[in-house]
C-alpha cells in the first residue's frame, strides 16, 4: 500500500475506506519522508470534468483579453493606461485564483482514491528547517521539482510502501 486513507474521529486519525477519507498518509523518498495531507476524493471523471471547465474558463479569459486588447489598440490605449483606469483590476478577473494553479488555499488536495497508484493535485511543498521538498504525485510516482533541496531534486521515483 502506497497511500493510507484516514478520517478524523474524536480528534484522532483512524484508518478508513478510501471513499470516507479526509486525510491521506504517504511515504516519500527523501529527508521529509512521512506526510499526512487533507484530501478530497475525486473520481477520474470528476477530475477530467474540472480540467475541462478550467480550460473553458481559460479560453473565455483569453477571448475577453483579446477583445480588450483590440479595443485598446483601436482607441490608442496602452496596457499601463488600462492598469491605471482599472486600478490593477484589468489584470485580474473575479476568478483570479483560477489563474494560480486552479487551487484555493482553503481547499484540500484532490486524490483519485487509489491506494496503490495514488495521484494528487496540486503539487506538494514541504519545508522544515533547511530542507525543502516540492513534488508532484501521479500514478504512484513522485516527481521532485528542481527547487527541492535534497538529492532527489529533478528525479521521478516510486512512492515508498507504507508499513502495515
Amino acid at each position: 500500500m502506497k497511500a493510507r486513507p484516514y478520517k478524523i474521529v474524536d480528534e484522532v486519525y483512524v484508518q478508513c475506506e478510501p471513499s470516507e477519507a479526509t486525510h491521506l498518509g504517504l511515504r516519500l523518498p527523501g529527508p521529509l519522508e512521512y506526510r499526512i495531507l487533507p484530501v478530497k476524493v475525486k473520481t477520474n471523471e470528476e477530475v477530467k470534468a474540472e480540467k475541462e471547465e478550467k480550460e473553458r474558463k481559460a479560453k473565455e479569459r483569453e477571448r475577453k483579453a483579446e477583445e480588450r486588447r483590440k479595443a485598446d489598440l483601436a482607441s490608442g490605449k496602452k496596457i499601463w493606461d488600462r492598469v491605471w483606469d482599472d486600478g490593477w483590476g484589468g489584470l485580474w478577473d473575479d476568478d483570479w485564483w483560477d489563474n494560480w494553479q486552479g487551487w484555493k488555499p482553503d481547499e484540500n488536495w484532490t486524490w483519485n482514491g487509489d491506494i496503490e497508484s495514488p495521484s494528487l493535485s496540486p503539487s506538494i511543498v514541504t519545508a522544515v528547517g533547511k530542507h525543502r521538498c516540492h513534488s508532484w504525485i501521479t500514478d504512484g510516482k513522485v516527481k521532485f521539482f528542481v527547487d527541492s533541496t535534497h538529492e532527489f531534486a529533478g528525479q521521478t521515483l516510486d512512492l515508498l510502501e507504507l508499513d502495515p
